[in-house]
């Protein structure tokens, strides 16, 4: 079981991390703030769409620009997809690194068991990401993910790694996260396609 932890990333540089982007993510994240965008209420922790994006920032700010794993992109939505019969939306893109170059990653994260079914449930996202996947839109997928990693490198003057190009990402997988209320679902669900694996969000056991 593969489980993706919380901690490790260090507090100070994760909170150097979240303030520079403040403007942008800390309705998600300061449950004192009276404004929140998209009129959410004070305890929108204990609504569903707001765990799901509580979470989906906090695996984005403890991997972010780690060497081994990184997500460089947040509710990406391609402008064009629809035009082109593709869903084209992620909840995260990431990058991971393997013994030779490198995996893209198109995440779609789940904390609650309204996410699991309909429209944006678990079968729809697979039939969608593995459309995705076989479409030509991966090509450009790369390009822009190292153009995309290079950017936040100098923004915060990280070394780029030299070894990543569009060349180098060899592979593409789908991921589903699975966190909080709906881990035990993720343990019983078998993905239909080798390009798709699971993963929990967490320290559970």
């Amino acid at each position: 079981m593969i489980t993706f932890s919380l901690e490790k990333r260090d507090t100070e540089e994760v909170k150097e991390i979240l303030e520079t982007y403040r403007e942008l993510i800390d309705d998600f994240f300061d449950p004192e703030k009276k404004g929140y965008a998209f009129g959410a209420p004070l305890n929108r922790h204990e609504k569903t769409l707001y765990l799901e994006k509580d979470r989906q920032q906090q695996l984005w700010a403890n991997y972010f620009l780690n060497d081994a794993l990184t997500y460089y992109d947040l509710e990406y939505s391609e402008r064009y997809a629809t035009q082109k019969g593709l869903h084209g939306r992620f909840d995260l893109l990431g990058l991971r690194r393997e013994t030779e170059g490198y995996t893209l990653l198109l995440a779609e994260l789940k904390s609650s068991p309204q996410a699991l079914w309909g429209k944006s449930g678990i079968a729809s996202h697979e039939r969608d990401y593995l459309d995705y996947l076989d479409s030509p839109c991966l090509e450009l997928r790369k390009e822009e993910a190292c153009e995309t990693v290079r950017l936040l490198c100098k923004i915060f003057g990280k070394p780029y790694p030299e070894d990543l190009t569009p060349e180098n990402i060899q592979n593409a997988k789908i991921q589903f996260v699975f966190s909080d209320k709906v881990i035990n679902v993720g343990k019983s669900y078998y993905p239909t396609d080798g390009r798709i694996e699971k993963i929990y969000l967490g320290n559970e056991k």
